[in-house]
C-alpha cells in the first residue's frame, strides 16, 4: 500500500523547507529490490507506520508558499511547483536591470480615476473606452513594462505595472508619455538610466497558457531600491542559518 521509491539524479532544493525534482536525466523506481529499500520496508511495517509524520516542506494548509520567501533567479526557474497551485505564489527577490522593452512601455489609459483600462481612439478625436462604455477627449500614459534582470546565479524576466515601472525610471508614467512625445533622445536617456541598477521585486507568480502553452508568468507587486543595511542583516541571517 504505500511503496518504497527510489529516486537517482535529482534536483535537491532547500527552497521552503525541502523540495526534489525531477531532470530529463533521472529515474524514480517503485520497490526497487535493493538491500535499502529492504531495510526500510521493514522499518515502517513494523514500526514507522505507527509515528508521527513531520514534513519537510513549508507550504502552508493552502499549497502556497510562504510569503517571506526569498528567493534567486535560478529557484524561480528549477522550482517545478512554482505557480503551479489555484492561487497564485508570492516572493521576493533582488536583481539587477539589464534589458528593459522599452518601446511598448507606455498605453494610453481611461483617464476616469477609477479605471486604467486601455482606451483607443475613436476615430473623431476621441479615445474609446470599453469598460466605462464611452468616450473621452483625453488620456492618460501609464507604464508597463518588461524587464530583464540578472541576479549571481541566473537571470529572470519579470512583467511590471504603472507603480512599478515609475519606481523604475524615477518618473510619474504621465510625465514619461509626455516627455516620449516632446524630446525622444532625453526619453532614451531616462530608459538608460535604469540600467544596471538594483532593486528589490515583490513578486506573484502563476502559471498561464499563451499558444496552447504553459509558462510561468513572473508580475511584479512592488519595487523598491534596495535598502542596503537591511539587505546586509538578511544576508547575515541566512549565512548563520547554514552554520547551525
Amino acid at each position: 500500500m504505500f511503496p518504497v521509491v527510489a529516486l537517482k539524479s535529482v534536483r535537491l532544493s532547500d527552497f521552503n523547507g525541502v523540495s526534489l525534482s525531477a531532470l530529463a536525466s533521472s529515474t524514480i523506481l517503485t520497490n526497487p529490490d535493493l538491500p535499502e529499500a529492504h531495510q526500510l520496508k521493514g522499518w515502517y511495517d513494523h514500526h514507522g507506520k505507527d509515528q508521527d509524520v513531520t514534513s519537510l516542506s513549508s507550504r502552508n494548509a493552502t499549497g502556497s508558499f510562504s510569503d517571506s520567501a526569498f528567493l534567486t533567479f535560478r529557484q524561480i526557474k528549477e522550482l517545478n511547483q512554482l505557480g503551479q497551485q489555484e492561487k497564485p505564489d508570492y516572493f521576493s527577490c533582488k536583481g539587477m536591470i539589464v534589458y528593459l522593452k522599452k518601446e511598448n512601455c507606455l498605453y494610453t489609459a481611461c483617464p476616469s480615476q477609477d479605471c486604467n483600462k486601455k482606451v483607443n481612439d475613436d476615430g473623431t478625436g476621441n479615445y474609446f473606452c470599453e469598460k466605462c462604455g464611452k468616450s473621452y477627449p483625453s488620456f492618460k500614459y501609464r507604464v508597463i513594462m518588461k524587464l530583464n534582470c540578472v541576479d549571481y546565479l541566473d537571470n529572470c524576466w519579470l512583467d511590471t505595472f504603472h507603480e512599478g515601472g515609475s519606481a523604475i525610471v524615477g518618473m510619474d508614467g504621465q510625465k514619461l508619455g509626455e516627455l516620449r512625445e516632446q524630446d525622444a533622445a532625453q526619453f532614451d536617456n531616462i530608459m538608460q538610466e535604469a540600467y544596471f541598477k538594483e532593486f528589490i521585486f515583490r513578486v506573484r507568480a502563476k502559471v498561464d497558457t499563451y499558444n496552447d502553452e504553459q509558462r510561468l508568468r513572473c508580475s511584479c507587486v512592488t519595487v523598491q531600491p534596495v535598502n542596503y543595511a537591511t539587505e546586509t542583516k538578511r544576508l547575515i541571517k541566512m549565512i548563520k542559518e547554514l552554520s547551525v
